[in-house]
């Protein structure tokens, strides 16, 4: 004999099963919850580990910033004076001068040790800053000198006219004639040539 079961119950009032209980969803909802919020705080904190180690390397790139300018501004290259150059032209020309001088000096003395010594004695005495001679011609026996020189302020030649009169051997001599020209190969000087002839009689009568 067979025997079956009608189930004559609309689906309403039929019992369904369901795999969770309400509780169990909610507990599930709630760990899921909780799981997602220490994913986003985790996200949040290497975020904020990320931005702090940013602002540190920004403040270290600052200062080695800073200490590379300060140490290139301390070790910068000396600017050239330019007038040094010039300078050191002036000493040379001035050096090779008085060079041509003390040679000129030299065979003076040792052709003429008496007469001409006196006339170099009072040259050498009497020096102006910025004037030199660079050669000295002496004629007649000595009654007429010319001297020739260089010198890099004009405006003095006069000063050191008037110290050459306070030597003994040039009071009473005339002062007849005196020339300028610029210097072909240095601009900046002033060649000269002086011109002392023989002594005024009226003066060396007064």
């Amino acid at each position: 004999m067979i025997l079956q079961n009608i189930n004559l119950l609309p689906d309403s009032y039929i019992e369904k099963k369901i795999p969770f209980s309400g509780m169990q969803v909610l507990q599930l909802n709630i760990g899921l919850f909780l799981i997602l919020s220490l994913l986003i705080l985790g996200q949040y904190w290497s975020l904020y580990k990320l931005q702090k180690k940013s602002v540190v390397l920004t403040i270290s790139e600052q200062n080695a910033k800073s200490q590379l300018e300060q140490f290139i501004s301390s070790h910068k290259k000396p600017e050239i004076d330019n007038t040094i150059q010039e300078k050191i032209s002036t000493i040379k020309s001035t050096l090779e001068q008085n060079k041509q001088l003390n040679t000129q000096m030299s065979h003076l003395l040792s052709d003429q040790q008496q007469g001409f010594s006196v006339y170099l004695e009072a040259l050498a005495a009497q020096h102006v800053e910025g004037i030199w001679l660079s050669a000295i011609d002496i004629a007649d026996d000595g009654k007429r000198l010319i001297l020739h020189g260089s010198t890099i302020e004009p405006s003095r030649v006069p000063e050191y006219l008037e110290n050459l009169k306070q030597e003994i051997i040039f009071q009473g001599r005339v002062f007849d004639d005196i020339s300028f020209d610029r210097d072909t190969q240095d601009t900046k000087l002033v060649n000269f040539v002086l011109t002392i002839g023989k002594s005024d009689t009226k003066v060396a009568e007064k």
